[in-house]
């Protein structure tokens, strides 16, 4: 029973992993955060326990494949919003000489 409840988490976790390289952009910003918080208490919680971080490596392995995914996505967000704020302060101090 425990083989089939890792297959189903980690196929729950492909679809995840889906929607967060393709549908990111559109979800609301506390579905995100959710999300976020969700992956990293999952890796945090799998990984405290020896046994259980050695018995779910791969469960492991594609939570933080994940959390990769979403760290790209939140980055690049927050990167284009400070070049943008950046551009525009440039473009202001440009019109006042």
């Amino acid at each position: 029973m425990l083989l089939q409840n890792q297959q189903t988490k980690y196929y729950g976790l492909q679809i995840l992993e889906q929607v967060i390289k393709t549908r990111w952009k559109v979800l609301p910003r506390n579905q995100c955060e959710g999300i976020k918080k969700y992956i990293v208490g999952l890796i945090i919680k799998t990984s405290s326990d020896p046994e259980t971080m050695e018995a779910s490596k791969v469960y492991l392995n594609k939570l933080n494949m994940i959390l990769v995914q979403v760290s790209k996505n939140y980055f690049s967000d927050v990167f284009l919003y400070k070049i943008s704020i950046i551009c525009n302060n440039i473009i202001l101090l440009g019109t006042e000489t």
